[in-house]
């Protein structure tokens, strides 16, 4: 690995890391540490994500990954295949511009939504509450 950027564990509790310099998704074995990439430009098929910073394990068993901020990939961990769910040319509604991360946790109502939004502006402005 050259530049980890994201990571999560996967349903066996193994490690997976979004990994930017290297163009690929690793998954790491917990007890060994062995690494094994997922998905890369030469491991799968689909369309290439360069540079994935932010990761996430679904519990359907995909991953899901960002490529710099200008879409997301659902990543199948038994194949490597990778397929763009939104872009700016997949998809419609409202665009995006750099997400600045990706997660499956659910969050249970709007006000903890609204709660944790605020809080990660403020941690991303470095604003601190007196």
């Amino acid at each position: 690995m050259s530049s980890p950027q994201g990571i999560d564990l996967d349903a066996s509790g193994n490690i997976l890391v979004a990994d930017s310099g290297a163009d690929a998704v690793f998954q790491i074995d917990s007890t060994t540490g062995d690494r094994t990439i997922v998905s890369s430009l030469s491991v799968g098929n689909g369309p290439p994500v360069f540079f994935p910073h932010f990761l996430a394990f679904g519990g359907s068993d995909n991953i899901y990954t960002t490529n710099n901020g200008t879409a997301i990939y659902r990543v199948d961990p038994t194949t490597g295949d990778r397929t763009i769910l939104s872009s700016s040319t997949v998809g419609s509604g409202p665009s995006f511009d750099n997400p600045l991360f990706i997660t499956t946790v659910p969050v249970p109502e709007p006000s903890t939504l609204a709660l944790v939004a605020c809080a990660l502006l403020g941690l991303a402005y470095g604003r601190r509450r007196p």
